[in-house]
This record gives structure tokens, C-alpha cells and sequence, in this order.
């Protein structure tokens, strides 16, 4: 039995080591709509997409204008924003 705990203790380890570099390999993004004079956008929709792979990830502005895009990889990204009543 003990040969099992240790071995099981060796791979969760072992998991968690390898799992850490790939970690470090992602980052994220936070941002705030406002319009020209400043006041926040609510419920705007906010486009990124990595311009290398050409996936898309979409987020809607809360009620502080604020989004977020988490565990992003390394790459180039192009963003965007809609909401009804501005133009771009």
C-alpha cells in the first residue's frame, strides 16, 4: 500500500509541476467602454480575436463598462466593440 501512496503522490506532484510552465504561458486582458465623454457602456459587446489562429472570443460590458478576456495565449490580437447607438 505504501508504494501506491507514494507513487500517487509522485504523479500528482509530477502533474502539478508540468502544469505550472504552461500557466506562465497565458496571460489575459481587462478593459473599460467609455464613449467620447467619458461615461461608461453597458451591455456593449467586445470582440478579440487572435489574428495567428483567427479564434474568436466574445464578452459583454457589465454595468461598470468593464470586460475581460482570461487565459489568453501569447499571440497577437485585434479588438473590437458594438453597441447599439455608436458607429465606428
Amino acid at each position: 500500500m505504501r508504494l501506491i501512496e507514494r507513487l500517487s503522490l509522485h504523479w500528482g506532484l509530477a502533474l502539478v509541476l508540468c502544469a505550472v510552465p504552461m500557466a506562465a504561458q497565458q496571460s489575459g486582458l481587462t478593459g473599460t467602454v467609455t464613449d467620447t465623454t467619458g461615461a461608461v457602456i453597458v451591455a456593449a459587446d467586445v470582440t478579440l480575436v487572435n489574428s495567428d489562429t483567427g479564434v474568436a472570443l466574445a464578452a459583454q460590458t457589465n454595468e461598470a463598462g468593464a470586460f475581460n478576456f482570461t487565459l489568453l495565449q501569447p499571440g497577437t490580437y485585434e479588438l473590437s466593440c458594438e453597441s447599439v447607438g455608436f458607429k465606428t
